[in-house]
This record gives C-alpha cells, sequence and structure tokens, in this order.
C-alpha cells in the first residue's frame, strides 16, 4: 500500500507547511500589479476659476486613493498565502487556491478604482460655483481647494 508523504506534495521540498515558489511569486506579482494599477485609475483633478483670473477664485478638486484599499488588497494576499500555508494542498489544490486568491485581489482592486473614477467624474466643471459646498461619497478621497 502505498502512501503520500508530505514532503512530494505541492513541490515544496521537505517543509509541506511553504508555499510553493511560483505560486508565492504570481501572489506577489498580481498584489503589487494591483495597487500599482489602483494608485494609476485612482488619480486626478479638476478645477475651475471664475470670472477673470483670480479675480472671484479658483476651485481645484483632487482626487487621490484610499488608504484602506491598500490595506484590503494586503489582507487578501496575506489571508490567501495562510490558507495554502495551512492545507496540505497537492500541487493542483494549491494552484486554484492561489489563483482564486489573485482573480479576489484583482476584483477588489477593479471594483475601488471604478467606484473611485466614477464618483469624481459624476461631477461637472460648470456646476461648481463660489461658496458651494461639495460633498464626496464614501469611496473618495478628494481634497478641495479655492484660491
Amino acid at each position: 500500500m502505498a502512501s503520500r508523504t508530505p514532503s512530494t506534495r505541492g513541490g515544496r521540498g521537505n517543509d509541506p507547511t511553504r508555499m510553493s515558489g511560483f505560486a508565492f511569486a504570481r501572489l506577489m506579482f498580481a498584489t503589487v500589479v494591483v495597487a500599482i494599477g489602483y494608485t494609476l485609475f485612482s488619480v486626478g483633478s479638476i478645477g475651475k476659476c471664475f470670472g477673470s483670473a483670480g479675480a472671484d477664485g479658483c476651485v481645484t478638486v483632487e482626487l487621490k486613493p484610499e488608504q484602506y484599499v491598500y490595506f484590503v488588497i494586503v489582507v487578501l494576499a496575506i489571508g490567501t498565502m495562510v490558507l495554502v500555508r495551512r492545507q496540505l494542498f497537492d500541487a493542483a489544490a494549491e494552484r486554484r487556491a492561489t489563483t482564486i486568491g489573485i482573480l479576489v485581489i484583482v476584483l477588489v482592486g477593479v471594483i475601488f478604482s471604478a467606484l473611485h473614477s466614477l464618483a469624481f467624474f459624476r461631477w461637472s466643471v460648470g456646476e461648481i460655483f463660489a461658496g458651494m459646498d461639495i460633498v464626496l461619497p464614501f469611496l473618495s478621497n478628494a481634497t478641495v481647494t479655492w484660491s
């Protein structure tokens, strides 16, 4: 009766609690790419000057990425690593678990980038006037500057 030993499972060498190097590299690469993509798609600015330049002032709204989104992305990556390390997955199951973790990280990055951009681009610069209160939605980290 042949038995499977943990040392031959999942490409982990002699340590069955270690994540394979390829799975770890895929997960880290996806995490960094999603964080960079979220940063690129969550930055923007709009502005308007009233009357002649400097007469009535100008307003600038600058959009910046939210810090909690980076936190969520890192927690998902760490959670995927912990899941793979705690389970004695064979190589195929390890790839599936890592792929699902990567897909969830990508989905979170895309959803927050889309919500962040939509909240910002819903404003029309022509509707901004001096003294107007600009209400920022929950997902927007924007700075409003009057000068």
